[in-house]
């Protein structure tokens, strides 16, 4: 089961009581294919946020369509797209994961008001943004983040432009500066932190 608008689970082991992080409409669809107790689940809206002790997540507006794969591959819509700001208070860490998100100015006022260290940004092809408009939102709209990682790149077969090197080049174009631009590929080698 997949959803285009980034639900993802928080918390790593025993410590932390894992979460899955979404909408009310994902939740819903998800505890509708799946048994899932509703403790289990952090549902809330753009602009809303929750506390988990080691975690504070913000869920923010996205410029992209909520959809969800059910387990027989049908799509079906599953509310507002969203990204998120996670806080970290004991590492003083603030990442911004925009979700598949197209460029949108509200991301100025995302910058100005959460101050994140971190921006996760798409730049795939038909998906998201381009290379040229994530360069544009970092340019422009991401002041803050001194560590910008791009996703959502060659993942499909259609996807030929939205390469890490195409993004890092558009931001050398645009005249980027003062930013680490960490392809994912090289951190971890490549592996997921949290399975």
């Amino acid at each position: 089961m997949v959803s285009f608008h980034a639900p993802f689970m928080i918390g790593t082991g025993k410590k932390e009581e894992r979460k899955i992080i979404c909408t009310s409409e994902v939740g819903l669809f998800i505890s509708s294919v799946r048994p899932i107790a509703p403790s289990f689940y952090g549902k809330m809206q753009p602009g809303g946020s929750k506390d988990f002790g080691y975690a504070k997540i913000t869920m923010v507006h996205g410029e992209q369509p909520g959809v969800c794969q059910n387990p027989n591959g049908r799509l079906v819509p599953g509310g507002n797209g969203v990204g998120y700001i996670i806080n970290i208070p004991h590492h003083n860490l603030t990442i911004y994961h925009s979700g598949i998100t197209s460029l949108f100015s509200d991301m100025k006022i995302i910058n100005d008001l959460y101050k994140p260290d971190i921006a996760i940004l798409p730049v795939g092809d038909d998906r998201g943004m381009r290379p040229a408009q994530g360069a544009y939102a970092v340019k422009n709209f991401l002041s803050n983040p001194k560590t910008i990682i791009p996703f959502y790149m060659t993942t499909l077969p259609c996807f030929k432009d939205g390469t890490f090197e195409n993004f890092k080049k558009a931001c050398e174009e645009q005249g980027v500066t003062g930013k680490t631009i960490l392809n994912p590929k090289d951190y971890n080698t490549g592996k997921a932190i949290i399975e």
